[in-house]
């Protein structure tokens, strides 16, 4: 990094404005210093995106999605009408309530806790008291039985009264418009996503490292940086004679003070 600083001191030093006194940064400074460690940059990306594309493979397990739709109603026909999405949204929380889960677990005799179900189960309510609800696992087969059981619950609780009440009330209408599959890609992790974002956090952090350290260099290398810098005047200068290269290029130790 030296023999970058020594060549470009002149261009990359921080601008002071003598009417004001504040110290102004140079972006052509940062840029320079950007570009000439453009390297570093690069292998910073490649060793994030390889790390982040390790851990995702070896940590993060596949999960695979099961979906089913709704269309919830406020009457006994087809017709929409306006409230249909406030229905809807009555049904998603009987969906996701733990009396309509319990009874999943139960009646479908699955092999889960409320809390896994739970953690599992996504409800997105649409427009037009469309609802949609998606159970994600680890294993398909048992995200299409988790999800079917959830119908089947939710069928089981709209049939039951509760102090002679239908629990959905009695206009209710709600029917299955997509039923459950056995999804046979996985919804996450995304790998693709996931190296990218490890390259674009490596871009970051080797930027913010570069750009730290050229703000924090103060080296004073010749007169020129000096008077740019600071505006202070130089009184002497004394050639530096061991570097083997002064014979073509001008390298000083200043001494400098002011009026």
């Amino acid at each position: 990094m030296d023999s970058y600083n020594e060549q470009n001191a002149l261009q990359m030093g921080q601008q002071k404005d003598s009417d004001d006194d504040n110290v102004t940064i140079d972006i052509g400074r940062i840029l320079r210093a950007l570009w000439h460690y453009v390297w570093a940059i690069i292998l910073a990306a490649i060793l994030g995106a390889l790390i982040m594309f390790a851990v995702t493979k070896l940590f993060i397990p596949e999960k695979y999605t099961s979906y089913a739709t709704l269309y919830v109603s406020n009457n006994n026909t087809t017709t929409i009408t306006s409230s249909d999405s406030n229905v809807a949204e009555v049904v998603s929380t009987v969906i996701s309530s733990p009396d309509t889960i319990n009874l999943a677990i139960t009646d479908g005799n699955l092999d889960y806790e409320y809390k896994e179900i739970a953690e599992a189960l996504t409800v997105t309510v649409g427009e037009a008291g469309i609802l949609t609800f998606s159970i994600e696992l680890t294993d398909p087969q048992d995200a299409y039985d988790v999800a079917n059981a959830i119908i089947a619950a939710l069928d089981k609780r709209a049939l039951t009264t509760e102090g002679g009440e239908n629990i959905f009330k009695e206009s209710l209408y709600y029917s299955v418009i997509t039923t459950p599959e056995i999804p046979t890609e996985k919804s996450s992790p995304n790998t693709l996503q996931n190296t990218i974002i490890g390259a674009v956090v490596g871009v970051v952090l080797s930027c913010a490292v570069i750009i730290i350290v050229e703000l924090l260099n103060n080296k004073i290398y010749n007169n020129d940086y000096l008077i740019t810098t600071y505006n202070i005047p130089v009184l002497t200068e004394i050639p530096d004679f061991s570097d083997k290269k002064a014979d073509s290029k001008s390298y000083y130790k200043n001494s400098y003070g002011n009026n």
